[in-house]
């Protein structure tokens, strides 16, 4: 045995999945106190928690609360008259509260439903099996539409209104590459992009890429590692509908060749072979790494990065170029193997986000496992192993260390992918 199988063996003995289990099923059975000021995100953290339970492949603990949380998403989807036609996802009940109350009252403050939390009440439902059959599509269509500002980025909340349903989105939201992500991820989870001006999507991500090859939270702001996933991921579902529905494209450089230059190359070795876009930003992706990834230049290490730049260079077919074992070793060292789940930095209080985000980049390195339907449809490269240790054959299936893959470019299971792509074709006309 090599010093490779060696590590490979002691992470599996080392990996808490027990823990981490129990870790999901503490936090989704009664949300610590310490996360009060995260109440407006609760479906959020829900998302993180059944998302991770998923990667561990925790059915039981998952079975036994799918229909209560089935339950609870829908209760958050918006149903008030003063939204019109558009309908999103709140984060809590709180706020659905608050809006039935307001919604009486003349002139009454109303909080809108946000793109973000409608992000992760989908994939909620998908996790779990849902058929979407009590989600408004056309609503959440409309309810994109009314976010996206001029410059082509999305704002995160539906305008706050007091009684004029026909408010514009508020300025002073936040509108990011974020959001653009939420917006195409939405948009491909219901089978309806009418909701999202492609162009100006398309002309907002190529003016928010940097000088060194990855992309910023908005044009003119620092390359980051989360924006740049965000971005990638973007235009991989873009991708993905123009070529099945074409549209007329600006003939301007940016939005064509943004398209062709990232997704064309499919050949992993010839990924970093010239000096092109997609180079630029596969080198920038790979110099993120360390042991794990950093999110920024002269940035330490952050476990969420593994999922962020990891799953970038996943779908952009270059994950050859990750030194897997290293990535491996910086996420077991913020493992906490007391209470379960995984921190930002060694040492430090493991917390939902990271968690979630740390298993689903350590599936990213299980190239045993089968690829989704999905994947296939949008056009990922092929995993072959790349090592004994690597093949099918020799990996055991109960293996503590084996995880469920996560699809890179909707950020939900293979297997909830596979149930995305059925819901889809069953909708096709």
């Amino acid at each position: 045995m090599d010093g490779r199988d060696w590590k490979r063996k002691r992470r599996a003995v080392d990996f808490q999945r027990k823990k981490h289990v129990k870790f999901f099923e503490r936090t989704l059975d009664g949300v610590p106190g310490s996360f009060g000021a995260q109440e407006t995100n609760l479906i959020t953290i829900v998302y993180f928690c059944v998302g991770g339970l998923d990667l561990l492949e925790a059915s039981d603990a998952l079975k036994k609360r799918k229909e209560q949380i089935i339950s609870f998403v829908y209760s958050l989807q918006d149903k008030s008259p003063l939204t019109g036609l558009a309908r999103g996802f709140f984060g809590n009940l709180s706020d659905t509260s608050l809006n039935e109350a307001s919604n009486v009252a003349a002139g009454g403050f109303r909080v809108g439903p946000s793109i973000a939390t409608t992000f992760a009440a989908l994939n909620v439902l998908l996790t779990l099996g849902d058929d979407l059959a009590g989600v408004d599509r056309s609503g959440i269509a409309q309810f994109l539409k009314s976010l996206q500002s001029p410059d082509g980025s999305f704002h995160v909340v539906f305008p706050l209104l007091s009684s004029n349903p026909s408010s514009q989105p508020d300025d002073h939201s936040e509108a990011d590459m974020r959001f653009v992500f939420c917006a195409c991820a939405i948009s491909f989870t219901i089978g309806d992009w009418s909701g999202v001006d492609i162009p100006r999507t398309l002309d907002f991500i190529w003016r928010s890429r940097t000088y060194e090859g990855g992309f910023a939270q908005c044009p003119g702001a620092e390359c980051h590692g989360g924006s740049t996933y965000c971005a990638v991921a973007s235009l991989k579902l873009i991708s993905s509908f123009l070529q099945q529905q074409p549209l007329a494209l600006p003939s301007k450089r940016g939005a064509n060749h943004i398209l062709l230059d990232l997704f064309e190359t499919q050949n992993q070795r010839e990924a970093c072979s010239g000096g092109g876009l997609r180079d630029a930003l596969i080198r920038w992706c790979v110099f993120r790494q360390g042991g794990g990834f950093a999110g920024r230049a002269n940035k330490p290490e952050d476990s969420c990065y593994s999922f962020w730049v990891g799953a970038t260079l996943k779908l952009l077919n270059a994950y050859e170029f990750v030194d897997e074992d290293c990535l491996e070793d910086f996420c077991m060292s913020t493992q906490d193997a007391v209470i379960g789940g995984f921190a930002k930095w060694p040492s430090t209080r493991s917390d939902p986000l990271h968690t979630y985000l740390c298993l689903g980049g350590l599936s990213l390195t299980a190239r045993h496992q089968p690829r989704s339907a999905l994947e296939e449809m949008l056009g990922f490269d092929s995993a072959l192993p790349t090592t004994e240790c690597d093949s099918p054959e020799k990996m055991s299936p109960s293996d503590p260390f084996v995880l469920k893959p996560v699809n890179p470019a909707v950020n939900i299971s293979t297997t909830a992918a596979t149930h995305l792509l059925a819901l889809l074709r069953h909708r096709a006309p």
